[in-house]
């Protein structure tokens, strides 16, 4: 039978082995990401700061191209703390990568998207729910609320839910033509991480491209 000094040892060495492999966990992920993103949005200069440890990352991106400014943040599960993650989990927690586009040029009008239950738990206290059009929207089994005035913008979030790569990924998309943001939030699940990049950065290019051939034309 263990003493408590040896048993306060043994606990202190696993809680200690335990950082240690989150904590390498959390970077091996943060990581390949960012090369993805890298390789996505392929910025001219690129800016890194950690937020919380090895459990968050905030990225700064100027591309000098039809995206201007990228920025996000890219938010992991404590997996070093062995008191912390089983609530997270319990809480239904999930990694994250949330990122915010800058465009030139977009049409006016706002909307987004989201998870049905986020927004029904509170989650996210939008303001804007009462000034929008409510819509729900299902796909593969999940249920999302989309929130629009606009039905330009409405039709290309729709479409965005339809034609994403993995909807299980996706959390929340938003639209702001005020100040040309183009808001995702997906959990960065290594499966199909690279082709829904790829598919937003392309549908948020040729958006943003068309709208600004339309205005020119008018």
């Amino acid at each position: 039978m263990l003493t408590l000094g040896a048993a306060l040892a043994v606990a202190f060495i696993i809680i200690a082995v335990t950082n240690v492999i989150g904590s390498r966990a959390n970077l091996r992920r943060a990581r390949r990401i960012v090369r993805l993103l890298e390789a996505t949005f392929r910025p001219d200069e690129a800016r890194y700061s950690r937020v919380g440890g090895n459990n968050g990352y905030h990225f700064l991106y100027e591309t000098g191209t039809t995206f201007g400014l990228v920025e996000g943040t890219l938010t992991f599960l404590p997996r070093e703390s062995l008191i912390y993650l089983p609530f997270a989990l319990l809480a239904h927690r999930r990694d994250q990568l949330r990122i915010v586009v800058r465009c030139d040029s977009t049409p006016p009008g706002q909307g987004r998207i989201v998870e049905a239950r986020r927004l029904q738990s509170g989650w996210l206290p939008f303001e804007e729910v009462e000034h929008l059009n409510p819509t729900s929207r299902s796909r593969d089994g999940r249920d999302f609320l989309l929130l629009w005035y606009n039905p330009i913008v409405r039709d290309w979030l729709a479409e965005a839910v339809d034609r994403i790569p993995d909807v299980s990924l996706l959390q929340q998309i938003a639209y702001n033509g005020t100040d040309h943001t183009f808001l995702i939030e997906i959990e960065p699940r290594k499966q199909m991480l690279r082709s829904t990049l790829e598919f937003f950065a392309s549908r948020i290019a040729s958006f943003s491209a068309e709208r600004s051939s339309r205005t020119a034309c008018l």
